[in-house]
């Protein structure tokens, strides 16, 4: 993306997740690669991606404009993921960028919504900085507002991933249930089809007894034949 209105250019996408502007951690490369592997495994594991973008001083432009540039040049408006802008120029301060439309729920019809709700990132967001304050260091504020950050949206996914998985199970029970009653019944209809011929096919029909008389010395000889047809018209 190239420069707006004399704003200066966002950079590609970052392989490391962290935008370092003015170079805070120059001096500490393992804190760098911690917090960066730290938002590769969650893109890896939950499919969520984070990014944090830091520098020293808010001159010349805002956190929350800079926070929507990064997220449209990195994720697009689809993407429930963030952003994270964080400046020291006299205490921390950052903002959470994220994708307005699909956290307002324009895209509710095709089916696209965010795994964690607006006001659920809201208090994560919130946790995160109460944390943070604690530490005194500019690198440990950002090391723990990213762990935490990190931390309780994992949680949160992980709890609308099972329960994901628990309505796909609930279809899938729902669905054999239904497989099997229809089975049964297939089943039992059959079953009774062929009590109903084999009932027919045991039946068997026996003459009465009674006496013939003999007629021009053939024993039987004087009695009647004849034949009867047990079909049913």
């Amino acid at each position: 993306m190239g420069e707006v209105a004399g704003l200066d250019s966002v950079i590609e996408r970052p392989e490391s997740h962290i935008w370092d502007r003015d170079d805070l951690f120059r001096n500490h490369p393992e804190e760098f690669a911690r917090l960066s592997q730290e938002m590769k495994i969650l893109k890896e594991e939950q499919g969520m991606e984070v990014f944090l973008v830091i520098y020293s001083s808010l001159i010349g432009e805002k956190p929350d404009p800079l926070s929507k540039r990064c997220h449209d040049a990195w994720l697009g408006e689809r993407n429930d993921g963030f952003v994270i802008v964080l400046s020291f120029y006299d205490a921390m301060f950052g903002v959470l960028g994220r994708s307005q439309p699909l956290y307002n729920n324009y895209f509710i019809e095709e089916g696209v919504l965010p795994r964690v709700s607006d006001s659920r990132v809201n208090e994560i967001q919130e946790e995160a900085f109460i944390l943070s304050k604690q530490e005194e260091s500019e690198i440990e504020q950002m090391e723990v507002f990213i762990m935490s950050f990190t931390e309780k949206l994992r949680e949160r996914l992980e709890v609308a991933r099972i329960g994901d998985s628990s309505k796909d199970n609930y279809h899938f029970m729902a669905w054999t249930a239904l497989v099997l009653l229809v089975g049964w019944l297939s089943f039992k209809g059959i079953s009774r089809l062929m009590g109903v011929v084999n009932k027919r096919a045991s039946k068997s029909y026996l003459f009465p007894d009674f006496a013939v008389l003999e007629r021009l010395q053939a024993p039987y000889g004087g009695g009647k034949s004849g034949v009867t047809d047990f079909e049913k018209p």
